[in-house]
């Protein structure tokens, strides 16, 4: 879950595997810093036309882990809202380097 500031509000243990964090280690961090410099555009059109039209988007960028190593994700992104009321993004990450 991403804020609309594009914090990281919570992650699960997988997403903390992939990007070689411990646990809680992506929580209140930056999620585009996690984004190679070249393929940010790619999220920030995507998620313009998530919050303009509502519906999923899908796309595929690099990324980097904890170590500065590179790999390719298909990311689903979806609006919500959370308890509180206020606008958050699902983005649901898969790891898809070697396909």
């Amino acid at each position: 879950m991403v804020s609309e500031t594009n914090i990281i509000i919570k992650a699960n243990l997988t997403a903390e595997k992939l990007f070689g964090v411990g646990q809680g280690g992506l929580t209140q961090q930056t999620f585009t810093d996690f984004i190679l410099p070249d393929d940010q555009d790619i999220y920030y059109l995507n998620n313009r036309q998530l919050v303009r039209t509502g519906a999923t988007q899908s796309c595929e960028f690099r990324m980097q882990r904890n170590d500065r190593s590179h790999f390719w994700v298909k990311s689903e992104m979806s609006i919500t809202t959370d308890s509180d009321n206020l606008t958050v993004y699902r983005i649901v990450l898969s790891d898809i380097t070697n396909h």
